[in-house]
């Protein structure tokens, strides 16, 4: 069982700080309101003891003693190939669009590795098309794969 901090220090627009240990970034938590209703938000920055989360439905109606508690892992979806096309999802992976739920055995994480910007390419070949505005004012160049490391 993970455990409930009942005291935020902090809320600024959609960002909510408290204090907690042991959370990892891009973690999920959710706050449990005063009324009994429930938000989600993610962990965007760890300092120390300090975390602050982004509350995906803003901070709206969250108060400073309201119960928040981290789900330890990200954001994952549900996959079935035949059924995930045209579907609408919330900020946390639930169906919103009223039609059946996707139950499969195969989970994903939303977020993918992130990329390395030291070792990008620098794009350099340019694409001549013969006409002068495109190539004298906004110049085309042969674009690359993103290198994730």
């Amino acid at each position: 069982m993970r455990k409930i901090y009942h005291k935020i220090d902090q809320i600024k627009g959609p960002v909510v700080q408290l204090k907690a240990k042991g959370i990892q970034f891009g973690e999920l938590a959710y706050i449990q309101l005063g009324d009994g209703t429930r938000t989600y938000g993610q962990v965007i920055k760890i300092d120390n003891d300090n975390v602050a989360l982004q509350v995906f439905a803003g901070s709206k109606g969250i108060s400073t003693d309201d119960r928040v508690q981290f789900l330890g892992n990200q954001v994952r979806l549900s996959f079935d190939e035949k059924l995930l096309k045209g579907r609408i999802f919330n900020g946390i992976g639930e169906e919103i669009d009223g039609k059946v739920g996707i139950n499969s055995s195969v989970q994903v994480e939303v977020n993918g590795p992130s990329f390395n910007p030291a070792k990008r390419v620098i794009p350099s070949k340019m694409i001549h098309t013969g006409i002068p505005m495109i190539d004298m004012f906004n110049t085309l160049v042969e674009s690359q794969k993103n290198t994730y490391i």
